[in-house]
């Protein structure tokens, strides 16, 4: 079944093929599926004796043309069919393309074929003919007639109207009408047979679909005008067919090889969709009444569901295969669709299967024993409101359509119900096998396998058969001998006189069991040529008679106790030679004077298996056929002694069939490489290995054989004294099945439905003809009528067919001349009225019915030994009958016994004949006795062990088997759930899970602890980041205001510091900005909204958004679903098993009320007998049955001896009656007058009276409280029932519901287990990310907490450094800061190499090699040099005051040690930073990939979660439920546009949808403001844009001069130093050591002439003053000069005032010129002031010449 699940998604895309209407060679070249294109190109030989549309009519008219001479011309036929097409259909340019795409719209209209337009009748489909020469022509011989039909074939019976109906026969298919009894013919186009028929709803045409290399399918109109040809939609041959209720639509499905299913536009001869159907033989195709895109197909042990369905490619066709399941597998041969898409299918056992889907619903039959059918259900179709099936037992029933489709099984899936209505149909005590059922409006017409087609009335129960022919297939045939009739014998173990004259069936009889073979015994005197021999499958051979009504038995004999295989007769011996199956071959001899006499010759048992055998001409010889590839001939003995036994000796002569020296391969056909493994060139003997040998016929002297294997397509001819055939020709290669010489002539009968026909004249000749099926017609026999005028063939497909030939013209052109004009003679000398009436045996023979009864050969045998079976039997009859005769003696003197007297009676001792035997008898009784204990206690613990093991496979793995609980009055019920106990596995699998669940629990509870601690450590980080920066500045501060200058930190050290953090700064404002960025999608105004609906709802979004990341407790794997599989199947288990508590309860509860109700009825018994009252209580019972199934195989030893005791007492009271009756009929009747007397009443007082009132009250009331208790309690009770049966229908779709959840989990297990390897993969490299990213966060808090102490141990040691530093300022210089530095660096450069000396000899005892000592010893006398040379460069301070005071050298020496712990410290910190500076980068590296990895890891997550999506899921909804059902309270067919939904979030929804409707009111208020808020901020980014792109310059202005390039800073950082840069930063800080100190030299000296510069300036400012003061008394003279010139001039001319204006305003132009030269000189001194230059002006110059003045 794996290549048909690999099938049942098989889609094949809609394809628009070529118009088919030009049906010349532009068929052969049309577009069509690939499958078919490949055999476009292969030579098909094709049958050119062809029937057209011939018609012939059961009275011997004929009507149309001779079919036979139109095949014969197919050649010109074609032709001029192609020049016809050419000139009438429409065509299409060869270069158009085949797209319909690229077609143009309003020319798609011109390939499509009219629906008025008919093909040619005389059309045949092109094929490549393979001529075989030389050739007989195919018009020698004739159609004469076709008797019998194919009874087997599936859907082959079709209503053309209410007179006729059409079936297919063979190579023919017929037009019946049952009114008139005409009987219409037409043949195969194709020539390989007829594989189904159709008729169209309308009735108006008819579908005949062929066999053949690519047969077509034939669609004629009912006037048989041919109307479309179907091409290419299977390579050998169709199996059915079917219209569509509409009639647009044609499916087709092929046999074998292809198997494949066809969906045909069949007006426009197209296919729509294929598909390949199943694997084996498919037996229906059928649409459903209700959808056009919905059918479905059966056949061997399937059936399969196909659908139509559109995809984005087109419409794919889609099957799915049923699946069976537990029930048993079976062949469907008929299904009927519901119109809700169930379908109801038959089965070969008779029960009918309801499919729901793919998967059974239920199994329907009568009961459990009994099924719908007995036999195979071959129909099921509609009428009215029921569902009639019709099966092989002869019955056909009605089923209640609703009841069928709401049928619910129980767990077996089993639903039992009885038919509506039942009609039988039977003939002749023979009930009808029923394979199909057809409707029309006022009766059904019914197939039947046994060859009959019944009219039925259902309504009536009226039935009638219309037409009867033969049942399953002919086996043999025996033409007569001397008439125009021919007997055949077939499946139906019926014998058949057909007079072919007349077209008709003269009488037939049948016999028990299957006839096999017949022979027409030759012509005597005695048996006019009316014997025939029949042999039967049970080894019978009977002898008949052709009589004038019937068949007459003459002899019949058991001669094999196997199936009669062939039977042979020499007319020359008077042999009957008869075959068997296991290769006995029996010889009778029959007389030619008696013809009933018929006598046992020999037997021969000869153990080979044999095809066949033949009699030689003189009928002494038999030659054999074998299976082991050998001819055997044996001589038949003259005189054999048969008295005591038949067998007798097998002696034969074997002949191993060879090759020809012909067929031997020649040296130049051999494959080079093998020709060049021979050695000197010599020619290996190649033999054919032996081959099973099919046929024989004797030809002379020598003989006619064929075989299989290679020595297929070969008749050889053989002389048996020769060691290899002498002659062969050819014949077709296939296997025979018939070959017979007699009179010069050679028959020979194919499998695949052929004949051959050939003459001694020349054996390479033949007529060849195709008259049965190619699939299972093969040939049987094939002979001439004794007059050779007709040619008569049988076959396995049931018919039998008469040919007439011209043998004449045969004989013609053997001898090679040309025949155009044919003779068919007349058939004569048929059967007439007086062929028959001479009476030639009166008497008929008893016929064998008993098939068990002993072969002639067994009988032989067996008939002493039975002899003396009888002798002995006759003696044990004497000896009983003498037994009897002393009986009778005995009993008569036991008589006399009684009689006598006391005295003279003998005691029953003494009335024993035989104590010692008697004694004998009882012992032996005892040990029989003893013995059949031994084995009833035997069978009794066999039996309890089977008990116990059924119990143990049963019942023992069950939690709670199934029980019912009934109430008392209401007659509710409820029954428990069947629980299963939990497999080890799974409680093993449920007790891992609960540990993981409390695991991830407690790690849980834990988390908010770690959550605490974690979120204290980044608070003491923050915090120790905070006092680091904090202590940095004041230290720096400090320093600068404390140290010395030569102790100030590098003031290009301390700007990269800064500049880092600002940049820190700076990143982290821009992801702050980025995550409370607003979202791109919404608009900017809604932003604030969505971003608090995202805090208060969160962000959902849907599982299909590109951006849905599934979050971590909803990711699943393979381990998560597994333990929901788990749970899931636990809470099954438990939600069962409650209820089924509660039920334990309530049948507990009702045991008890049970018990209770007895008691209360014992008393109220009582209370009644006080009363004198009589009263039925009610009494209620557990329903054994029902309520406790498992009590029957609760038997006690207890009970079984209760049942002893109570059969004992039982015989005990029967004794006493006994002994007792006497004893009563002899009292006196005073006893009984005594005993009336007791019973007088005797007369109550009035007291007595009440009191007896008052008693009966209370009883009365006591027993009414009773009754009214126990009526509560079973109110109560009853209404538990039904509150637990309401329960149980609610927990049943809870259960269907988790079970199906169940299937959903295992569909997305199977999904995840194939993604789960990638997935792990996944997960794992994000984990190690994450680890690596832990690890690194953890070396960075070792660093801040380092960083921490550092921290505090340099703010300490800085404080005490501040300390020390003020107190040497008081003891030493504290005037002369410059000696007073000069001291301190004199001590600390002393400090520095009394520091090296101890590192020395550390080293010196750390290290043992004495180069690296050396090595240390050079670099120390290196460095001491160096500071040697340095104190040698400056002269050495006045270092008194310190040596002098100790006080101040402890000082010092203080200030020393704290000023190099704090280079200590600060090297530390840098080092710090710098591995702080790497881990930083290395995280943010690990968080890139992990991000990356997290990226991948949600994609393929999203991707998981999207194939698990992809899942189909059912739902159990009620109707009420479903809010878009249509008129018809039904689904509607497009459920695109419905949704799924729950109750309460439609109604939250809705509530939504209100809400949403007063926030749109409040949204548009506020856009307007958003608006506004939007334009600011749009000018505010603008600006802040502006600002950073000015930033950006400036940074990458600064980047270029300084590094030449734009270079990332924290690449610098994180770069690794080299030992040599180690060394260049250690000479660096030396260094810039020494310029610190020479820069404080050179600031000190700067301060001094700063001082003296103020002073200078201070005297350069007297002096300005002075000279302003003057330049005023300068001024003022001016003034007074001025108005005095004045004066004078005043009477001047106007042209000198002119003269001195222009003079005074070029003056000012000139002053003008002036301060703007000052202007720029000024700008340009600036420019060098900034830069750091000096500018020399002669002021200047003036000003210090005259301070140096």
């Amino acid at each position: 079944m794996d290549e048909d699940q690999k099938e049942q998604s098989s889609e094949i895309q809609m394809k628009r093929t070529e118009s088919q209407a030009g049906l010349g060679q532009e068929q052969i070249t049309q577009q069509v599926p690939e499958v078919d294109q490949e055999y476009e190109d292969k030579t098909v030989k094709t049958e050119v004796v062809q029937g057209d549309q011939q018609v012939i009519s059961k009275n011997g008219t004929q009507n149309g043309t001779n079919s036979q001479s139109i095949i014969d011309q197919s050649a010109q036929i074609n032709k001029r069919a192609e020049q016809y097409l050419a000139n009438s259909v429409i065509k299409v340019p060869q270069d158009i393309e085949a797209d319909e795409a690229k077609e143009d719209p309003q020319n798609l209209n011109l390939d499509l074929i009219a629906d008025d337009y008919y093909l040619p009748d005389d059309w045949q489909p092109e094929r490549q003919e393979e001529q075989i020469q030389p050739f007989i022509h195919p018009d020698t011989i004739q159609f004469h007639d076709c008797f019998g039909m194919d009874s087997n074939k599936k859907n082959n019976l079709w209503l053309i109207d209410q007179q006729t109906f059409v079936y297919a026969s063979s190579i023919s298919y017929h037009f019946y009408n049952f009114v008139t009894g005409a009987n219409e013919t037409f043949f195969s186009r194709d020539g390989g047979g007829i594989g189904s028929v159709a008729v169209h709803p309308s009735r108006k045409y008819y579908s005949v679909a062929e066999k053949g290399t690519f047969p077509n399918v034939y669609i004629y109109d009912m006037t048989h005008k041919l109307y479309r040809v179907l091409m290419k939609g299977t390579e050998r041959s169709y199996s059915n067919s079917s219209f569509s209720k509409d009639g647009d639509k044609f499916a087709t499905v092929g046999s074998s090889p292809d198997y494949q299913i066809c969906i045909w536009d069949w007006k426009q001869q197209k296919i729509l969709l294929k598909a390949k159907a199943f694997s084996q033989e498919v037996y229906k195709v059928g649409f459903s009444e209700y959808n056009v895109n919905q059918l479905a197909t059966s056949g061997m042990g399937h059936i399969k569901f196909w659908k139509v369905a559109e995809t984005f490619t087109g419409l794919k066709l889609k099957g799915e295969i049923a699946k069976f399941g537990q029930v048993e597998l079976s062949d469907v041969y008929a299904f009927y669709p519901f119109p809700d898409g169930k379908v109801l299918s038959g089965t070969e056992y008779g029960r009918l299967i309801l499919w729901e889907g793919n998967v059974i619903k239920v199994v329907i039959g009568i009961s459990e024993e009994e099924p719908c059918h007995k036999g195979a259900i071959e129909s099921i179709f509609l009428y009215k409101d029921c569902i009639i099936s019709g099966g092989k037992d002869g019955y056909l029933r009605s089923w209640k359509l609703t009841e069928l489709d709401q049928a619910e099984g129980d767990d077996q899936l089993n639903y039992y119900t009885q038919p509506k209505k039942s009609l039988e149909l039977v003939d002749d005590e023979e009930n009808a096998q029923i394979i199909q059922v057809v409707m029309d409006e006022h009766f059904w017409l019914v197939g039947d396998q046994g060859g009959r087609v019944w009219r039925v009335d259902w309504e009536t129960g009226k039935k009638e058969i219309l037409y009867r022919n033969n049942s399953g297939a002919y086996l043999d045939l025996a033409p007569s001998p001397q008439l125009n009739a021919a007997i055949t014998v077939g499946d139906d173990g019926a014998i058949t006189l057909w007079d072919y004259v007349k077209s008709e069936q003269t009488y037939k009889r049948k016999f028990a069991k299957k006839a096999t073979c017949i022979q027409w015994m030759p012509f005597t005197m005695s048996n006019k040529g009316r014997v025939i021999v029949v042999g039967y499958s049970n080894g019978i051979v009977r002898f008949l008679l052709l009589n004038q009504n019937n068949f007459t038995l003459l002899n019949v004999q058991k001669v094999h106790p196997n199936p009669i295989q062939k039977i042979i007769v020499s007319s020359n011996t008077n042999y009957v030679a008869i075959l068997s199956t296991k290769g006995e071959i029996f010889f009778l001899k029959y007389s030619d004077s008696n013809i009933q006499d018929v006598q046992a010759y020999c037997l021969w048992e000869t153990k080979l298996n044999i095809n066949d055998f033949c009699f030689d001409k003189t009928g002494t010889k038999v030659m054999m056929a074998c299976k082991d590839g050998y001819l055997y001939e044996a001589i038949v003995p003259n005189e054999v002694d048969n008295s005591e036994n038949y067998l007798q000796e097998f002696n034969a002569t074997k002949y191993l069939v060879r090759m020809m020296e012909s067929q031997k391969p020649k040296k130049e056909d051999l494959d080079l490489q093998f020709l060049m493994k021979l050695k000197d060139d010599k020619m290996p003997d190649v033999e054919w290995d032996p081959a099973s040998v099919m046929n024989v016929a004797y030809y002379g002297d020598k003989v006619f054989c064929t075989a299989e294997g290679k020595y297929l397509g070969c008749c050889y001819i053989i002389d048996l004294n020769k060691d290899r055939p002498i002659e062969m020709f050819p014949i077709q290669k296939m296997q025979t099945y018939h070959l017979d010489y007699k009179d010069d002539l050679l028959t020979i009968g194919y499998k695949n439905g052929q004949w051959d026909i050939r003459h001694k004249t020349d054996f390479n000749k033949q007529i060849n003809k195709q008259s049965h099926d190619m699939d299972y017609g093969r040939v049987r026999k094939v002979s001439l009528t004794f007059d050779r005028t007709g040619v008569l063939s049988i076959s396995d497909d049931g018919t039998f067919y008469v040919y007439k030939i011209d043998f004449q013209s045969f004989l013609m052109q053997l001898s090679g001349i040309e025949i155009t004009d044919f003779q068919y003679p007349e058939f004569t000398m048929g059967i007439n009225s007086g062929t028959f009436v001479e009476e030639i045996a009166s008497e008929e023979a008893q016929d064998i019915l008993d098939d068990t009864i002993y072969s002639i050969q067994q009988a032989k045998l067996l008939a002493e030994e039975d002899n003396r079976r009888n002798e002995a039997n006759q003696k044990k009859e004497t000896v009983k009958s003498r037994i009897l005769q002393l009986r009778e003696q005995f009993s008569q003197v036991r008589q006399k016994n009684q009689t006598a007297e006391d005295a003279a009676k003998l005691n029953e001792e003494e009335l024993c004949v035989d104590p010692e035997y008697k004694q004998m008898l009882l012992d032996r009784v005892a040990e029989d006795v003893e013995e059949t204990r031994l084995e009833l206690e035997w069978d009794r613990t066999l039996a309890k062990m089977k008990a116990d093991k059924l119990k143990a496979y049963m019942i023992d793995e069950l939690e709670i088997d199934k029980f019912m609980v009934k109430g008392f009055r209401n007659q509710a019920s409820v029954q428990t759930f069947k629980v299963k106990k939990l497999s080890n596995f799974l409680i093993e699998q449920l007790k891992e899970t609960y540990r993981l669940i409390e695991e991830e629990r407690k790690n849980q509870e834990n988390q908010p602890q770690i959550e605490y601690k974690t979120q204290e450590k980044i608070l003491v980080q923050s915090q120790v980041k905070i006092t680091a920066v904090d202590m940095k500045e004041e230290q720096q501060k400090a320093t600068v205001q404390q140290m010395d200058n030569d102790q100030k930190v590098p003031q290009a050290k301390l700007e990269r510091e800064r500049l880092r953090q600002e940049e820190e700064r700076i990143k982290k404002e821009q992801e702050l900005l980025e995550k409370t960025k607003p979202i791109e999608l919404a608009k900017p105004e809604n932003a604030p909204d969505i971003q608090e609906a995202i805090k208060q709802y969160g962000d959902y979004k849907l599982k299909s958004s590109p951006n849905y990341e599934v979050p971590d407790n909803q990711r699943m794997n393979v381990s998560k679903k597994r333990k929901h599989m788990y749970m899931l199947e636990e809470f099954i288990y438990n939600t069962k098993l409650k209820f089924n508590q509660q039920l334990l309860n309530l049948k507990k509860r009702k045991v008890n009320l049970i018990d209770k109700i007895k008691k209360y009825n014992q008393q109220i018994k009582k209370i009644n007998e006080q009363l004198g009252k009589q009263e039925q209580l009610f009494q209620p019972e557990i329903d054994k049955e029902l309520e406790d199934p498992h009590s029957f195989m609760e038997i006690s030893d207890e009970q079984i001896n209760e049942f002893i005791s109570k059969l004992q007492q039982q015989q005990q009271k029967k004794d006493e009656q006994k002994r007792i009756a006497p004893a009563q009929i002899s009292k006196p009747a005073e006893q009984n007058q005594i005993k009336t007397r007791k019973g007088i009443r005797v007369q109550q007082s009035s007291l007595e009276e009440e009191m007896k009132t008052i008693q009966d009250m209370v009883l009365n009331a006591e027993k009414q409280r009773m009754i009214e208790e126990m009526q509560e309690e079973i109110i109560q009770f009853d209404k538990d029932v039904v509150k637990c049966q309401n329960e149980k229908n609610v927990l049943e779709s809870d259960m269907l519901i988790a079970q199906m959840k169940l299937v959903t989990y295992y569909q997305e297990l199977i999904i995840l287990e194939d993604m789960e390897d990638f997935d792990n993969k996944l997960i794992k490299e994000v984990l190690d990310f994450k680890k690596e990213k832990q690890n690194l966060e953890q070396q960075v808090e070792k660093i801040l907490e380092n960083l921490a102490i550092l921290q505090k141990k340099e703010q300490q040691n800085d404080k005490d450094l501040i300390e020390q530093l003020k107190a040497w300022k008081e003891l030493v210089h504290p005037d002369d800061e410059q000696k007073r530095n000069k001291i301190h660096d004199y001590y600390r450069k002393k400090f520095k190499r009394e520091m090296l000396k101890r590192q020395k000899k550390q080293q010196e005892k750390e290290h043992s090699d004495s180069e690296e000592n050396e090595d240390d010893e050079e670099n120390e006398d290196d460095n001491d040099d160096d500071i040697v040379s340095d104190d040698d460069e400056e002269e050495k301070p006045d270092i008194s005051p310190v040596e002098q005071d100790p006080k101040v050298r402890d000082v010092i020496e203080k200030i020393c040690g704290l000023e190099e712990q704090q280079d200590n410290f600060k090297q530390e910190k840098i080092q710090n930073e710098q591995q702080k500076s790497k881990l930083a980068n290395k995280i943010a590296q690990n968080d890139i990939y992990l991000k990356r990895a997290n990226d991948d890891l949600t994609q393929y997550q999203r991707k998981k979660l999207q194939r698990v999506n992809q899942l189909d899921v059912s739902f159990v909804l009620k109707l009420s439920q479903v809010q878009n059902l249509n008129d018809q309270k039904q689904l509607p067919a497009d459920l695109n546009k419905s949704i799924l939904f729950t109750e309460y979030d439609f109604f939250k929804l809705c509530k939504r949808v209100i809400e949403l409707k007063h926030e749109q009111g409040k949204i548009t208020k506020q856009k307007a403001q958003k608006d506004k808020t939007k334009k600011m901020q749009e000018k505010e980014i603008k600006l802040k844009d502006l600002r950073i792109e000015d930033l950006n310059k400036k940074y990458e202005e600064k980047h270029m001069l300084k590094f030449g390039d734009i270079i990332d800073l924290k690449i610098l950082d994180a770069l690794e130093p080299t030992k040599a840069v180690l060394d260049m930063r250690a000479q660096f800080n030396q260094e810039e050591k020494e310029a610190q100190r020479k820069v404080s030299r050179a600031k000190e000296e700067l301060s001094k002439v700063k001082q003296q510069l103020l002073e200078v300036k201070r005297e350069n400012t007297k002096i300005f003053t002075n000279i302003t003061k003057l330049g005023k008394q300068q001024m003022d003279l001016s003034k007074k000069l001025t108005s005095g010139n004045k004066q004078l001039f005043k009477g001047d001319n106007k042209e000198k005032r002119s003269d001195m204006e222009s003079d005074k305003q070029s003056l000012e132009d000139l002053v003008k010129f002036l301060g703007k030269e000052i202007e720029d000189l000024k700008n340009e001194i600036g420019l060098y002031k900034k830069k750091g230059g000096h500018i020399y002006t002669s002021i200047t110059q003036t000003n210090q010449n005259f301070v140096q003045r």
